[in-house]
Parts: C-alpha cells; sequence; structure tokens
C-alpha cells in the first residue's frame, strides 16, 4: 500500500469516524444511505472535510433527556 499525504484538515474515514463518535462501518452506511456528513472521494480514498464534520455535528439536533417521573 502507497501512503500518500493528505491535507492536514482531510480526515480518512477512520479518523472520521473517530472525530464523531461513531464506528467507520456507520461512516460507510450513511454514505450508502445519503446520510451523514458530506465526503469527497479521491480515487478510492474517502476523505472528510474536518470543518465539514464539526459543521454538520453542531446540526444535529439536541436531545434532551426526560425527566425521571417519581414510582
Amino acid at each position: 500500500m502507497t501512503t500518500t499525504t493528505i491535507h492536514p484538515r482531510m480526515l480518512r474515514e477512520r479518523p472520521a469516524a473517530d472525530h464523531c463518535g461513531v464506528a467507520p462501518a456507520t461512516m460507510r452506511n450513511w454514505r450508502h444511505q445519503g446520510r451523514g456528513p458530506s465526503y469527497r472521494k479521491c480515487g478510492r480514498t474517502v476523505l472528510y472535510d474536518r470543518a465539514e464534520l464539526d459543521a454538520w455535528l453542531e446540526g444535529l439536533p439536541t436531545v434532551q433527556p426526560r425527566e425521571q417521573v417519581a414510582a
């Protein structure tokens, strides 16, 4: 396998998944479903822009915890 240098702001699939807190398989599923953060392809390599990942994460809805009901 040839090692190539990519721009520091670009992340490959595994580091991007770590950045988002999900498994790489989740990133692949999202791509195939047309969901998730935007990405670029360079040959077979999938790349994610760190700033776009952060913007996508910021745009996710906030989930409020439910209040616990006393029994």
